[in-house]
């Protein structure tokens, strides 16, 4: 049963991540950030030379290696172009500007269609042998090649070159892997964008018709909702090309449906807005829309009023009188209905009704193809746009889901390591080995937390359990709590309660958020005092909490509150990134603010302010 299959792919799903060490749920976490930073600065690339420079950056930013280098194929598939590269010498670049397929590396990868690597570049013979020598002068030793492939066909490769014997671990080969995916569906999404400029250019002549283009540019670019974007679209369409226009658009089930129209009168434009409300339209006809979409071509037809009847070829004909009364006022003499092609599937059409007989001529057909096809990319974009959020939905819920798996076994060996620790208290050798499990098991359930927390943010269901509280109190406790943790890093926690400072809040959550600045205060501040400030300044009630330790580097101190983002190194301090986002959220839920101030090597304040006044 397909629900049975699918119960099973979660259980192995919630399996996968429970067999996770830290490093691992780390490492997936950059990748996440990796693939995630990669995508949506793709989706702001002009062009294709847009989308090498834009790649380049985030390699370099989520990989550790010094050389990166990123090729595009060439149309007859026998060399690879350099686009890119960083971390090399000009003579190394030059080396590499262009490369055979038959006779490099990175050709073998092409061909193969999978990574390739290599950990001794310099002797190995399938390598290019100019390039191998300029790599040996820099004193790189390996590489890895990935090829771009837009399903089997490859469009050019990404290669990542090492020093020492560092590797690719199955992490970043899967990270690799990923990042070539959306690279390769971006580089081809350029190239077709590229390819309707240079039609455009080569066929748009005239200052009206590239006014018009220009407009229906700006139309298709202010927003991802094609169905907003067709309605400009229509909408501009009326005033270079037909009397009026309407859109229709192929269903997911395979029926046609009309979802904008627009008219170069303003006073008749209600008309059309009920014709786009009322048609319904018949996928199975042999004319008009119908036919246009199935044969994939413009279709051009002349009318007369007598076409204007139950099942006549106007492509909006119908069997209500009250339609037809539309019809015949809003008037039709010829039409042209052009579809929308997107990689190798019709979308929908456009269809253009002048009022004169013969009005359509052929510079009108293929100004109104062009018109489509910018359309079509633009209907494509949004479709690719909402089916990427739809699978970041996807993860989210699939985090939220194993999250709360894992939550009721973890109880259960929390609970069981709670009684052994219980039982075993007087024995030398168990008693220290079953707190170090007990206290990692704290830890896992605390990243499982901060998932659930991310989860239910992402969804908007973080709700609060407002209760009259002094905030003094509350971080006298949180700073009471961290008393051990304080002595064992050295650091002397200072707590000055200016009045007190009363309101409406979440205990459980704000216990949070201060535990989160306490925590980061001494993880990042070890040896030295820290300060914990309540006051209140006016209808705001103000905690600051202050370190005296590492600091953060201006440019990362607007990103600290993001989610999986962290300003340090995970090789030197753990954590997923997400507890400072979750404090931010929730200090947001309370309609306040949580900023920060640092700099290197003088330590960093957080300051979380909530309004007095809070509403219940």
């Amino acid at each position: 049963m397909p629900e049975q299959a699918a119960a099973a792919d979660h259980l192995r799903d919630f399996d996968a991540v429970a067999s996770m060490s830290r490093e691992e749920l780390e490492a997936h976490a950059k990748a996440l950030r990796a693939v995630n930073a990669i995508t949506d600065a793709l989706l702001f690339a002009v062009d294709v030379r847009d989308v090498f420079r834009r790649t380049l950056d985030a390699v370099a930013e989520f990989t550790h290696f010094p050389g990166v280098a990123v090729f595009a194929l060439d149309a007859a598939g026998e060399r690879l172009e350099l686009m890119g590269a960083r971390g090399f010498g000009a003579e190394t670049v030059q080396s590499a500007r262009w490369l055979p397929v038959e006779g490099s590396l990175t050709g073998i990868g092409i061909r193969r269609r999978e990574l390739v690597t290599s950990d001794d570049i310099v002797h190995d013979p399938r390598g290019a042998n100019g390039v191998r020598l300029q790599l040996e002068a820099e004193g790189f030793t390996g590489t890895a090649s990935v090829p771009l492939l837009i399903g089997v066909r490859p469009v050019g490769a990404l290669n990542l070159i090492y020093k020492g014997g560092i590797g690719l671990t199955s992490h970043e080969r899967d990270l690799l892997t990923s990042l070539a995916k959306v690279v390769a569906v971006a580089v081809e999404r350029a190239r077709h964008l590229e390819r309707l400029e240079a039609e455009i250019a080569e066929r748009a002549r005239g200052d009206q018709w590239r006014a018009f283009l220009g407009d229906a540019s700006l139309a298709l670019a202010s927003s991802l909702d094609f169905e907003e974007t067709l309605a400009r679209v229509a909408r501009l369409a009326v005033r270079s090309l037909a009397a009026w226009c309407v859109v229709d658009l192929v269903q997911p089930d395979g029926e046609l449906r009309r979802l904008a129209g627009a008219h170069a009168e303003p006073d008749k434009q209600p008309l059309v807005d009920a014709l786009v409300s009322a048609t319904r339209l018949d996928k199975d006809s042999n004319e008009g829309v119908a036919l246009a979409i199935k044969a994939g071509h413009t279709v051009v037809r002349e009318l007369d009023d007598g076409q204007l009847r139950p099942g006549g070829p106007l492509p909006v004909a119908t069997a209500d009188a009250e339609h037809l009364r539309r019809l015949r006022e809003l008037g039709g003499r010829s039409f042209m209905i052009v579809p929308l092609p997107a990689r190798g599937r019709i979308l929908g059409s456009i269809c253009f009704v002048s009022t004169e007989p013969a009005h359509f001529s052929a510079r009108d057909v293929a100004r109104a193809e062009l018109l489509a096809a910018r359309c079509a990319a633009a209907i494509d974009s949004a479709t690719l746009y909402r089916e990427a959020r739809e699978a970041i939905a996807a993860r989210d819920v699939f985090l939220s889901i194993a999250s709360h798996e894992l939550k009721t076994p973890l109880t259960a060996l929390q609970l069981s390591l709670q009684g052994l620790l219980r039982h075993a208290s007087d024995d030398p050798w168990s008693t220290p080995r079953l707190s170090l499990a007990a206290q990692q098991v704290a830890r896992l359930t605390r990243l499982i937390d901060s998932l659930l927390d991310v989860s239910r943010i992402t969804a908007g269901r973080l709700v609060l359990e407002r209760e009259e509280l002094e905030l003094g109190e509350l971080v006298a406790d949180v700073t009471a709590r961290f008393g051990d943790e304080a002595t064992r890093a050295g650091c002397a926690i200072e707590l000055r309660r200016e009045g007190p400072v009363r309101g409406r809040w979440d205990r459980l959550r704000l216990d949070q958020v201060l535990s989160n600045l306490v925590s980061n205060a001494l993880k990042y501040g070890a040896g030295a005092p820290i300060e914990c400030v309540v006051e209140a300044r006016g209808d705001e009630a103000r905690v600051r909490v202050t370190d005296h330790g590492i600091g953060i580097a201006k440019e990362d101190l607007g990103r600290v509150f993001q989610r999986f983002e962290r300003a340090v190194s995970p090789q030197h301090y753990g954590g997923l990134g997400l507890g400072l986002h979750i404090a931010s959220e929730i200090v947001r839920a309370h309609e306040g603010t949580l900023s920060v101030d640092s700099e290197p090597g003088r330590g960093a304040s957080f300051c979380m302010a909530l309004p007095i006044g809070a509403r219940a």
